[in-house]
């Protein structure tokens, strides 16, 4: 549960990071932030080169983050534009930071699920 607060502290801490957003900026941001909140979402990474796509699979809206810019789908259509640096660094990092969250919480869950089992076999044990 440490490592759960200390990944949410990170995460604060990144939201407050002075990174000045443009009109467009904020909006992709929004987005980014309203699929990852989503419970249908999905967080895929390719570990050779940082990028990410996040993507909902109920809406089927999708963004690809990579270093070369961002690309927006869905069934229809796609957008592909490039980005400053510091922008990419700063929705990376979100995502980041969400995914270490999302994993906490699974932990936790699984640690509940062996105390549960754990619990279950004592009591019959008991018997």
């Amino acid at each position: 549960m440490k490592l759960f607060k200390k990944t949410k502290e990170r995460f604060k801490n990144w939201l407050k990071k002075p990174i000045e957003l443009t009109e467009k900026e904020v909006k992709i941001s929004k987005a980014c932030e309203l699929i990852l909140n989503r419970p249908d979402k999905l967080i895929v990474p390719n570990p050779n080169d940082m990028s990410y796509i996040i993507y909902s699979d109920e809406l089927a809206y999708y963004i690809h983050i990579n270093i070369y810019g961002i690309s927006f789908s869905n069934h229809e259509h796609s957008i592909t534009a490039p980005y400053r640096e510091a922008f990419i660094d700063y929705l990376k990092e979100t995502i980041i930071t969400k995914a270490i969250m999302d994993r906490e919480e699974l932990l936790a869950t699984i640690l509940q699920n062996e105390n549960n089992i754990l619990d279950a076999m004592i009591e019959e044990l008991s018997k």
